[in-house]
């Protein structure tokens, strides 16, 4: 069978949609649980929690054919590592930053998923 059949891009491209169509609930899952860490003073459980989404994210956007959606999943999963490492407030604006680079790629992919 061709790898690169009609039907095998068309299924593809039905189920890339379909991820993109998810991006405002996980955007929303992670803009919780960064406010959750922010609320709770960037305790490790709230670290953990937003470490998680990121990496899931981190996981998923290149199995779609969105390398670059998983290297901002993988930045920001970085900065809270470093966050977990550090025992301070030494890289909470970092991790905003790269939160707000995040959320920008969600909502430009899903922007284009609509047009």
């Amino acid at each position: 069978m061709d790898p690169n059949s009609d039907n095998e891009q068309h299924q593809f491209a039905q189920l890339r949609a379909g991820y993109i169509n998810t991006l405002p609930a996980k955007k929303q899952a992670i803009e919780t649980a960064l406010a959750a860490a922010k609320n709770q003073q960037w305790s490790h459980t709230a670290l953990h929690e937003l470490k998680t989404l990121a990496h899931r994210l981190a996981g998923s956007g290149g199995g779609y054919g969105l390398p670059q959606l998983s290297e901002a999943g993988r930045a920001l999963e970085q900065k809270i590592i470093l966050q977990l490492q550090a025992d301070s407030g030494a890289h909470t604006e970092d991790i905003e930053r790269e939160y707000l680079k995040l959320s920008g790629l969600m909502d430009q992919l899903f922007a284009q998923e609509q047009a």
